[in-house]
């Protein structure tokens, strides 16, 4: 069985999480979350907080996939299959 957060809990204030970017926030059980703002909206970012956050869109250095994250859709594959 899979333990569910089901409670908030405060992660800091809208000013630490400026519009357009991508900042860790700490978690009571002492992970790190990759919170995004998109136009006044948080939300988490994806696995990485390496990544280049253009308005709602999400690209890794490390693979160049992309990742709408309003929807946590992919946008661009990191390799085309053929």
């Amino acid at each position: 069985m899979t333990d569910i957060m089901t409670r908030n809990c405060l992660i800091g204030v809208i000013a630490g999480f400026p519009d357009g970017q991508i900042r860790p926030a700490s978690m009571p059980d002492g992970t790190t979350l990759p919170v995004n703002n998109v136009d006044g909206t948080i939300g988490e970012a994806a696995l990485s907080e390496e990544g280049t956050l253009t308005r709602r869109i999400v690209e890794f250095p490390w693979h160049f996939g992309t990742f709408d994250v309003t929807s946590a859709s992919p946008r661009a594959c990191p390799v085309r299959l053929r």
